[in-house]
């Protein structure tokens, strides 16, 4: 237990220049895997798929975080990508923002 309010807070993109149905299956995928809570895991899992995204480490530090402090499960809040805004859907970069709850409000 922190013993304070704290936040934290992981950031990355996730697939790279792939075409968007391509980029939207990979990333939901590995969503899944988030959502699923175990980070080794996870990392396995986009090493197998080749999934692009800057910031597993990131990820996996929060999920470890997660896991100790609460074991509440992940949610998504949002999941888009550049075609969307853009309209060019040859090749994308998705973003997905996700919450973990605490324990109290999961």
């Amino acid at each position: 237990k922190l013993g304070r309010d704290a936040v934290l807070i992981a950031s990355t993109d996730m697939s790279h220049y792939e075409p968007y149905d391509e980029a939207i299956r990979k990333d939901l995928a590995a969503y899944k895997k988030i959502e699923e809570g175990d980070p080794v895991k996870f990392f396995e899992f986009i090493v197998k798929e080749d999934i692009s995204m800057c910031g597993p480490g990131g990820v996996m530090v929060i999920m470890y975080m997660q896991r100790e402090l609460s074991g509440g499960r992940a949610k998504l809040l949002k999941y888009a990508t550049s075609g969307d805004i853009t309209g060019d859907k040859e090749a994308v970069v998705g973003y997905l923002s996700v919450r973990f709850p605490l324990k109290s409000d999961s």
